[in-house]
């Protein structure tokens, strides 16, 4: 049998010791990222009387070899590990979308609607509506509000619970902790639950960004109670010319197509609150870039 290689202690520890930037960020990377793998991030003190019996039998147990290879697996388990923290940093700043240059597209039960974006005119109006839509706050919304030669509304948060009795259709809103945001403002307010009941909650909204834009077929625009500034989550689309809702209503977007759905939606059998009869839902809301023509 060939004997082990021999080596000398001082040799091991400087081995070890040139890595000891690797262990410990390891150790650093496992409590954060992984809690179950406990590593310890004491630093190396160099070779003393006191740790001479103690590492003399370490490195004859071991050797340099694979002291060498346990060092050079951390090491790699290093970068495996710091991977997740920059996809993360890569997946956040991919989702800050320049509004100017991004569509949207509702995926509903009919077919797609694709709407683009005005930022010079309602800034906190898109952004809002951007938000809520990462958010999935739209995923599964209903238009609870649908009027042949006048609009379609949806974006009632309440409607995606089954149980919400038609009545409370076009009551809801976004519900938030409260911010600082400027452009919004925070309301805490009594509201009814789907189940009949009430709660104290804290609805966002957004102040009105009345502007210029005139309320044709195909405009995107909040609704709102009384209140100006009570522009939350739900939003309706012209699909006739309603000039009359010329700043009044703050217009954020435009349909850029699928108006067609738009109509037939507004077409659906509907009930004495202009309620569909049938669930008309918005499966997701969709962003990419907008095409270059």
């Amino acid at each position: 049998m060939t004997p082990a290689p021999q080596t000398r202690t001082s040799e091991v520890f400087k081995e070890v010791e040139h890595n000891a930037v690797g262990f410990a960020t390891l150790a650093r990377l496992g409590s954060q990222n992984l809690p179950h793998l406990a590593f310890s991030a004491r630093p190396l003190r160099r070779p003393g009387p006191a740790l001479a019996c103690y590492r003399c039998a370490f490195t004859r147990r071991f050797g340099l070899r694979k002291l060498t290879i346990l060092a050079a697996a951390l090491l790699a388990a290093q970068a495996i590990l710091a991977a997740p923290a920059s996809h993360k940093s890569a997946k956040k700043a991919s989702s800050k979308m320049d509004p100017a240059h991004t569509q949207a597209t509702l995926v509903t039960d009919f077919g797609d609607i694709t709407i683009r974006f005005f930022p010079d005119k309602a800034k906190h109006h898109v952004e809002n509506f951007m938000e809520l839509a990462q958010k999935h706050v739209y995923d599964g919304v209903l238009f609870h509000r649908v009027i042949p030669g006048f609009m379609i509304q949806t974006g009632d948060p309440l409607t995606k619970n089954a149980k919400t009795p038609r009545e409370l259709m076009g009551t809801g809103a976004y519900a938030s902790p409260k911010g600082t945001e400027e452009g919004f403002v925070y309301n805490t307010l009594r509201v009814s639950e789907p189940t009949g009941g009430q709660k104290t909650e804290t609805i966002r909204n957004v102040k009105a960004e009345f502007n210029d834009v005139s309320h044709k077929r195909g405009i995107v625009s909040m609704a709102r109670a009384s209140d100006p500034d009570s522009a939350s989550s739900q939003f309706f689309i012209v699909v006739k010319d309603s000039t009359f809702l010329d700043h009044q209503y703050t217009a954020f977007a435009e349909v850029t197509s699928g108006m067609d759905v738009a109509d037939k939606i507004a077409a659906a059998p509907r009930d004495s609150r202009d309620n569909p009869n049938s669930p008309i839902h918005i499966k997701r809301v969709v962003f990419a870039p907008i095409p270059e023509n």
